[in-house]
């Protein structure tokens, strides 16, 4: 008796409550002593969690590219939308983020939502309105409706919800490194539907993954505005480590000193000392920058022509 060539295939299917599972089947044909055939033998398994966790993998590894690519925050966000929604035949996600002045959440991404859904949502105060989306953001933890239509908290929303056709909403808030609330992940569907693990490691992946596009391209942008000021600004600025040596340096000081970023960079600063100062008066101010991480005073410094000039 022997086994022929096995076959091998992965199957994608839909269930009742529109949870996609994957499975990955192999056969062969098993033969008699003269290869006739006598039955064929099919072995399927649950591939789900493993193209759960590629989905997550890939997630996270495109939205890496695209903060590196500089790419605006809404077209991530919306990416990672859109790439949850393409796991299941019955998710809409939605995005909101929490501004960090006025204190509001904002549509971030929602590319299945009606645009009427959307706009009812700008605006909106973390402890008010939409049940699981606000109060997720307010409460700082995640809150599952299964079915809209009968939760006290949504009642004042109900013509809006039925009108879009939403009828569950789970939400995460995700954070930054320190805990404070960037935002609400929300998952909604057009059924009730109570979650499984499955959803909930998945929906909570997810929010990990947005609340890191939002805090790197956040840190980007400010270090962008940074970078604007520190170069027009009329005051010269020279940025040194503890070392120390001159690690960066702007316009109006290589026009205030003389010496190009080129003749800067990596020197010590001591190259503008003046001769003016002595010892002990170093030794202070670079005790207090390391002490307290600043010092206030004058100082007399040394052009690149040999010119003294106070500053301060």
């Amino acid at each position: 008796m022997q086994t022929g060539t096995g076959q091998q295939a992965e199957y994608r299917f839909v269930l009742a409550d529109g949870r996609i599972r994957h499975m990955e089947s192999s056969g062969g044909v098993i033969r008699d002593s003269q290869g006739r055939p006598l039955r064929v033998v099919v072995v399927a398994r649950d591939i789900s969690e493993r193209k759960q966790a590629e989905v997550v993998q890939l997630a996270r590894n495109a939205v890496l590219d695209q903060i590196v690519a500089n790419r605006p925050l809404a077209a991530i966000l919306d990416d990672i939308a859109r790439r949850l929604e393409a796991i299941g035949t019955d998710m809409r996600v939605s995005i909101l983020l929490l501004d960090p002045r006025s204190g509001l959440l904002t549509s971030g991404a929602a590319p299945s939502l009606p645009a009427f859904y959307n706009e009812a949502v700008e605006g909106l105060e973390p402890g008010e309105g939409r049940g699981s989306c606000g109060t997720s953001a307010w409460r700082g933890e995640m809150v599952i409706t299964a079915d809209i239509d009968s939760d006290p908290s949504w009642a004042p929303y109900l013509e809006l919800t039925r009108r879009a056709g939403l009828h569950a909403c789970w939400s995460v808030p995700f954070k930054d490194e320190v805990g404070h609330v960037l935002g609400t992940f929300a998952i909604y569907h057009g059924a009730a539907r109570t979650p499984t693990r499955a959803d909930l490691e998945l929906i909570e992946e997810f929010a990990r993954i947005t609340g890191l596009a939002v805090q790197k391209v956040r840190a980007s942008d400010a270090l962008r505005e940074a970078a604007a000021v520190f170069e027009s600004t009329r005051d010269g600025v020279l940025i040194t480590d503890l070392a120390p040596r001159i690690v960066a340096v702007n316009r109006a000081y290589s026009e205030i000193t003389g010496y190009s970023e080129a003749e800067s960079l990596g020197n010590n600063p001591n190259l503008l000392r003046s001769s003016r100062h002595d010892r002990d008066f170093y030794q202070a101010m670079w005790g207090s920058i390391v002490e307290t991480g600043q010092w206030q005073g004058e100082i007399w410094n040394r052009r690149k022509n040999g010119e003294i000039y106070r500053s301060g």
